[in-house]
């Protein structure tokens, strides 16, 4: 016969000196699928990581799980989907289909290719939502430092026809999520950094395609701040940033904060006390709370 977790039943087995724990039936554990090819972009397939909250009652679970679409940050270069996968996976525990994404790096397309990467990788998600079980009604997107830089550009262009190679129909994403991600990419230079912001072979020079203060019209097409209007209502933003960052400066979230302020925006801003770019500080019980509160506040 063939039992479901539901029907199988207990068995009464016992022997001295047994102890007995109670297991939380409700505890959720996290699968995990690597690898879905979501877009083959200029030659390179594009990939995604997908983490899914399993329950004990897997195989008749109805539910259908909120998605947290994450940028995987890599200073726009060659990421390595795996670096946040345990971080994330709190996330994921917590009830959150998460999908992490890769995005082309930037020696195969500059800035904002990135951006359009990230449209179509929600695009994928939305368009296989049922199969991966997941809600289309409660997507969000978040990203860190290089992601969040591209999180943040679709947050501010989100169903405005801007930054959208593909074009067409986007899902409704109820929040966004951005984790010591770059704001302006000229300003870098002029802040306290372990390394340089300001020559072509930096970071964001070789995003751009050149030192940024000479390649000024492509900087300011993938300025945050550039694109935020008090006319346009944008779904709510949430900031978190390290005040001991050695790569991406918190002035950077300063400068967004205060612009998202003047400009009438939904954002909430977090310093993180003595935390480094992402990392064991980065990634505590606090900010975990910070964040599964406000995904269940949105």
């Amino acid at each position: 016969m063939s039992y479901s977790y539901r029907t199988m039943p207990k068995s009464t087995a016992s022997v001295p000196g047994m102890k007995m724990l109670v297991g939380d039936t409700e505890n959720l554990r996290v699968s995990f699928l690597p690898d879905i090819v979501y877009a083959c972009r200029d030659g390179h397939e594009l990939h995604l990581h997908i983490m899914t909250p399993v329950s004990a009652d897997r195989d008749d679970d109805p539910r259908r799980w909120p998605v947290l679409v994450h940028i995987q940050g890599s200073a726009w270069m060659k990421q390595d989907l795996n670096n946040h996968v345990f971080d994330l996976k709190e996330i994921a525990a917590a009830g959150y289909l998460v999908v992490i994404v890769e995005y082309r790096d930037s020696s195969i397309a500059k800035l904002p290719a990135q951006v359009y990467d990230a449209k179509d990788a929600v695009r994928f998600v939305a368009e296989h939502i049922e199969e991966l079980k997941g809600d289309v009604q409660r997507m969000y997107v978040s990203g860190d430092s290089s992601g969040g830089h591209i999180a943040l550009l679709c947050w501010a262009t989100w169903q405005r026809d801007l930054l959208d190679e593909t074009g067409g129909s986007l899902p409704d994403i109820r929040a966004f999520i951005d984790l010591y991600g770059v704001c302006d990419l000229v300003t870098m230079a002029g802040e306290v950094s372990s390394i340089r912001h300001d020559t072509e072979d930096s970071p964001e020079g070789k995003a751009l395609g050149g030192a940024p203060a000479v390649m000024k019209e492509e900087a300011a097409r993938v300025n945050v701040l550039n694109y935020l209007d008090p006319g346009v209502k944008n779904a709510p933003l949430l900031i978190m940033h390290g005040n001991k960052d050695r790569l991406v400066p918190f002035a950077q979230s300063v400068m967004l904060y205060e612009a998202c302020m003047k400009t009438g925006k939904d954002a909430g801003f977090w310093c993180v006390d003595n935390a480094d770019h992402g990392g064991a500080v980065f990634y505590c019980l606090a900010v975990y709370k910070v964040i599964l509160d406000f995904l269940a506040e949105h």
